[in-house]
């Protein structure tokens, strides 16, 4: 056949070039909540992912299944016309918008264009990568993260290029590992994932249960057969590939166990108690004899001896606490944290601590004047409190208290202010278990002096309230400051300089 007869035949069309695609990005959801997924819909459109450049897709799994992370994300994503395919959760709201999806892609592309996958939360080894905002993180600050190479994506929000040609795994099911599964894909093709700075607010929490374990030995027992034997992370687990004798599974196991997650063995416990007894429950922490309750679960005392305890509050109070300026800590815990700021501040400014529990308040004082002797210090036992009574969302602390004890008296930051004299600039360190929300929100005179904010937030608490991490940080602007840098559950704010 000569070329000339090839273009005249009505069958065939030549390829040219780039595929052309109906639209720029293609969502893909799982629906068993209606108001749910149209909230995230309508936060999408909100953010510049309207008609012109996304089309939304969804399997109604609202009375049975029609399909779950495998097969009925391939079937969604057969019907896809995007050049880019979004999976998304029904119960994640948008941050960012499309500019900055742009943005990440355009880069990444020149960077490496052998990409397929990427995301907004995934693992590479031992390092977490969380750009998002979560159960137990908040994701601030104008600065932005580079993209990091992973081996795993969590499924709140994972975008594919649709000509990576890639898909699901057809002899895998269930609702578990599946931005895992796309993620080994992409390696066994050549291609790369990677977890990338794209903010989106997820309402949701994993569950593990018995479904995940079983959806783990499922995926390990898959890539046995793919994979020379190596560990990969995720973001709730640890999978062994290649093999179905690894760690991971024994520690999955222990899990179900009688005891569960929390069983520590009487021998761990028998070496706490001696090792306390001699050193006179202290321990070494930034150059500080930190002193520690007697009744410290064994959770908190492992991460003390791990250097792991509160270590993103930690740095923060490193990197951004003015030695300059006096410091108002409300929610002290047992003091770890005090004696760190005791240690930064300069030997002639203050330091306020707030603690409910009147025996973990005389742990703060030790630990401040273990960092400095001479600290001017006010330790005041009370309960941050904005309501009429304590918020029912505020969690337990790290030591177990006695439920007979008598009532703690109630505070709020301005009462702590005037109470102590605090009537210049100051720094303030808070870990109040939610009631910042109300802190921020309501306290308005007791912020006028705040120069630096220094805050462990709790998004599962906004969640049970009916309110995001997004209020929280528009409330945070609205009383005058800027987010500067988040760590985990840690965000540091700043006031906006006046005018």
């Amino acid at each position: 056949m000569t070329s000339d007869a090839l273009n005249k035949e009505p069958a065939a069309v030549a390829i040219d070039g780039c595929p052309k695609y109906g639209i720029e990005f293609s969502f893909c959801s799982l629906v068993t909540d209606t108001a749910q997924y149209s909230a995230m819909i309508q936060s999408m459109k909100d953010a510049g992912f309207d008609e012109s450049c996304a089309e939304y897709l969804y399997l109604d799994n609202r009375v049975q299944n029609q399909g779950d992370g495998y097969a009925g994300l391939n079937l969604l994503a057969n019907h896809a016309r995007g050049k880019y395919i979004v999976f998304c959760h029904q119960d994640v709201l948008a941050i960012d918008g499309p500019d900055r999806l742009r943005e990440i892609v355009a880069g990444l592309s020149r960077q490496d264009p052998a990409w397929a996958v990427l995301g907004n939360a995934g693992l590479r080894g031992g390092a977490r990568f969380m750009y998002l905002n979560e159960q137990a993180s908040v994701c601030a600050g104008k600065s932005r993260r580079p993209p990091e190479r992973i081996e795993s994506l969590d499924e709140n929000f994972i975008l594919l290029r649709q000509d990576a040609r890639l898909g699901f795994s057809n002899d895998l099911s269930g609702f578990h590992l599946y931005g895992t599964d796309l993620v080994s894909q992409a390696s066994l093709r050549g291609l790369t994932a990677y977890v990338v700075d794209f903010r989106v607010e997820h309402l949701g929490k994993g569950k593990i249960d018995r479904a995940f374990h079983d959806a783990c030995t499922q995926f390990e027992e898959k890539y046995a057969r793919a994979f020379t034997p190596r560990t990969v992370n995720t973001t709730c687990t640890s999978l062994d590939l290649g093999t179905v004798d690894g760690e991971g599974r024994a520690r999955r196991l222990a899990y179900f166990a009688p005891g569960g997650a929390e069983f520590v063995r009487p021998s761990k416990k028998a070496k706490k108690a001696i090792r306390s007894y001699i050193s006179g429950n202290r321990i070494e922490m930034d150059g500080l004899q930190i002193r520690y309750p007697r009744n410290l679960p064994y959770s908190t005392y492992h991460e003390l001896r791990k250097d792991l305890y509160e270590r993103p509050m930690r740095q923060s109070l490193q990197d951004y606490l003015r030695p300059d300026t006096p410091v108002v800590e409300l929610g002290a815990g047992f003091g770890v944290l005090s004696g760190v700021i005791s240690r930064i501040l300069d030997p002639s400014q203050r330091q306020v601590v707030v603690e409910s529990d009147p025996q973990l308040l005389a742990l703060c004082e030790q630990n401040v004047r273990c960092a400095s002797p001479e600290r001017d210090i006010r330790a005041v036992n009370a309960q941050i409190v904005y309501a009429a009574k304590a918020s029912a969302c505020a969690g337990d602390r790290a030591v177990a208290r006695d439920r007979n004890a008598p009532s703690v008296p109630t505070t709020t930051l301005s009462q702590v202010l005037e109470e102590t004299g605090m009537d210049c600039p100051y720094g303030l360190v808070c870990d109040i278990d939610g009631i910042e929300f109300d802190l921020i929100d309501r306290d308005v005179q007791g912020l006028e002096y705040c120069q630096t904010l220094i805050l462990k937030l709790n998004p599962s608490a906004y969640y049970a309230r009916g309110e995001t991490a997004i209020s929280f940080l528009h409330n945070l602007e609205a009383a005058g400051f800027t987010a500067l840098a988040s760590t985990g559950a840690v965000l540091v704010a700043a006031r906006k300089p006046a005018g």
